[in-house]
């Protein structure tokens, strides 16, 4: 996805959030910029005197493309309806030509990583499988939206290289039940506080589409370890290697896979991301120290 991250306009989010009050707001606290945010920035805000639900801690996502920020509210406004624990969403402000302001509550809390500390990286290895299997096997329990299909699979596959995509489409298995699958379901996109999950945030990625297809994603996500340096990476890799089975089997314990499609979606996901990392500028640079081993990944489960 895009990684041109702007900065915002306190007053043109001031105004946009004037007229969908319907009545004159003020700052309280003005945007602030949040850590995290990859493709889009992040402010967090609070109004003063603002009528409900604006009357509270705010989080301005400001997204690249306003049909994206749509995606994204749709599936994460769906998500929260069900009682999932994500951000609830409160407003979708226009911003420029091209842009969109996606504003929801701020949740208070940390990412696992940071809760557990230094200390307690051994006891998160061996929690974390099982809390993302739990979190996304609820997730898939979610209505998805009804006009909205997100990052399915063609979305996915559009952005792999032609090769492996030519050996996608022919493997394509059939599917027969699809489920809102949040996409990119990891770690650093939790929040916790006090041991319970409080929000799971960051849906940029999600769509409509097999179970499997997630859990894909998330088992390739606690293999390949993104963003921990080489030498980490290489000491980690038996405990990385187990993480990923143990949540595959955390899930399974709650819901069906099937391993033939899940191999296929590992394949499509680890396609697309050696695509995405070979592409100019920050927008693959996490991935670009793991090009050598996706290479060889691909090159296995496409061979004749």
């Amino acid at each position: 996805m895009g990684a041109t991250v702007r900065a915002l306009s306190a007053a043109a989010l001031l105004e946009g959030l004037n007229a969908h009050a319907g009545a004159a707001v003020e700052y309280l606290q003005t945007p602030t910029p949040l850590t995290g945010g990859f493709s889009a920035a992040l402010y967090a805000f609070e109004l003063a005197a603002a009528p409900p639900p604006l009357d509270g801690p705010l989080v301005a996502r400001v997204v690249d493309e306003a049909a994206q920020a749509r995606t994204e509210r749709a599936f994460q406004h769906a998500a929260t309806e069900a009682g999932f624990p994500a951000p609830r969403i409160h407003a979708l402000v226009p911003y420029d030509v091209t842009r969109a302001i996606i504003v929801m509550d701020r949740v208070a809390g940390v990412t696992p990583l940071r809760a557990a500390g230094r200390r307690g990286l051994p006891r998160l290895f061996r929690e974390l499988p099982a809390l993302l299997a739990g979190l996304m096997a609820d997730l898939h329990g979610c209505r998805p939206p009804s006009d909205e299909r997100g990052s399915d699979v063609d979305a996915l596959l559009s952005v792999v290289d032609d090769e492996p995509r030519a050996w996608l489409t022919r493997n394509r298995p059939r599917v027969s039940t699809e489920v809102l699958c949040h996409g990119d379901l990891h770690g650093e996109n939790v929040i916790v506080e006090s041991g319970r999950v409080v929000g799971v945030v960051d849906w940029e990625l999600a769509g409509v589409g097999p179970r499997e297809l997630d859990v894909a994603r998330t088992a390739l996500i606690l293999e390949l370890l993104p963003g921990v340096p080489a030498p980490a990476r290489r000491l980690l890799r038996r405990l990385s290697r187990g993480s990923a089975r143990a949540f595959i089997d955390a899930y399974t314990a709650r819901a069906p896979v099937d391993r033939s499609i899940l191999a296929w979606c590992m394949t499509l996901h680890r396609a697309r991301l050696l695509a995405i990392a070979r592409q100019p500028g920050t927008v693959g640079a996490v991935w670009r120290p793991l090009v050598p081993m996706l290479t060889d990944d691909v090159r296995r489960a496409t061979a004749p």
